[in-house]
């Protein structure tokens, strides 16, 4: 093999610590190159900044919202929900029964997303993978509508997150913590909107 290359500096940490001969896999033949995707100038607002007099909107989406793609961590924050101020909306196929724990808005083209997202108006995306995503085309996607994310804290979705400022993270292992951060974030209407603006610079 010539070159290596992966989109994150987490992943090609991790190569190195595993294969340590130098002469087969080093710093100068592993590249890291992030995905590039264009976007077109969106004025539009997608969001709604949150209100605790009317409920949290959360959307999640995925192509498959699953185990790994963090169903059973909605489910759990859900479960904290005792006062129901947070309303889950799921865009993609859902399993794990994940559609009981919120509003399911079915399968999507990519060329559907902003207008579906525009239909919900969420306060956040929210991704709660329980694996370390390589790169997360859902948080790029997220920051082209100008909304931001609030993510697991691992992998990617944590560095790409604390890296550009982009949202908050959540501990994917402790519901009962992650819901509170949720409800914290959002009855702090400054730090929304500086987040928005950081979002808008990404």
């Amino acid at each position: 093999v010539n070159y290596f290359v992966t989109t994150s500096d987490i992943v090609k940490n991790l190569f190195l610590s595993i294969y340590d001969d130098e002469k087969i896999i080093n710093n100068d033949n592993y590249k890291v190159i992030e995905h590039g995707r264009d976007f077109s100038n969106r004025k539009k607002k997608y969001y709604e900044i949150p209100n605790l007099d009317d409920k949290i909107k959360i959307l999640c989406p995925a192509n498959h919202l699953n185990v790994m793609k963090g169903s059973e961590v909605i489910k759990a924050i859900k479960k904290e929900d005792t006062g129901n101020l947070l309303e889950f909306h799921f865009l993609g196929n859902c399993h794990d029964g994940i559609e009981e724990y919120g509003i399911d808005h079915g399968t999507f083209e990519r060329d559907e997303f902003y207008k579906k997202v525009d239909e919900i108006k969420p306060s956040f995306i929210g991704i709660f993978s329980i694996w370390p995503e390589t790169f997360c085309h859902t948080i790029t996607e997220a920051w082209s509508c100008g909304i931001p994310v609030i993510g697991s804290n691992i992998g990617v979705i944590e560095d790409r997150i604390l890296k550009n400022n982009g949202g908050w993270i959540i501990d994917r292992n402790n519901p009962k913590k992650a819901y509170n951060s949720i409800f914290e974030i959002s009855r702090n209407s400054d730090e929304y909107q500086n987040m928005i603006n950081n979002v808008k610079s990404i």
